[in-house]
């Protein structure tokens, strides 16, 4: 084989090969977290959900035994969680998402002026 099909052969199976892995799975389960709270205990789970208030951590039980409930954890006890989650992160994910996330940081963009959606200058 040629150096050209050689390269046109390992480009397609790169592609494919991205192309599959990147497949988003419908039943992806829940990160699984180690929370680390200030009284120096730590809850090892999956994080179902976290919102300004908390984060609630379904812990892992054992095998065979029936699974425990999920436990709610204030922000106020939480010293660290393990996949790098902040209150202030939530927050701001929450605010992006309220404001639909249209509004661009116009910090880092060209000091060009935002348009709204129908085109029309702000």
């Amino acid at each position: 084989m040629s150096w050209i099909c050689r390269r046109i052969t390992l480009c397609l199976f790169v592609m494919v090969s991205l192309a599959l892995g990147a497949a988003p799975s419908a039943n992806k389960p829940a990160p699984i977290v180690i929370v680390s709270q200030i009284d120096g205990t730590s809850l090892r789970g999956h994080l179902t959900a976290s919102d300004v208030d908390g984060v609630t951590v379904a812990p892992i039980g054992k095998p065979g035994a029936p699974a425990p409930d999920a436990v709610n954890i204030a922000w106020k006890q939480i010293k660290t969680v393990s996949n790098g989650l902040t209150r202030a992160k939530v927050t701001y994910r929450l605010e992006k998402g309220a404001r639909g996330g249209f509004v661009r940081d116009l910090s880092r963009r060209s000091h060009r002026p935002m348009r709204n959606l129908q085109g029309h200058r702000a």
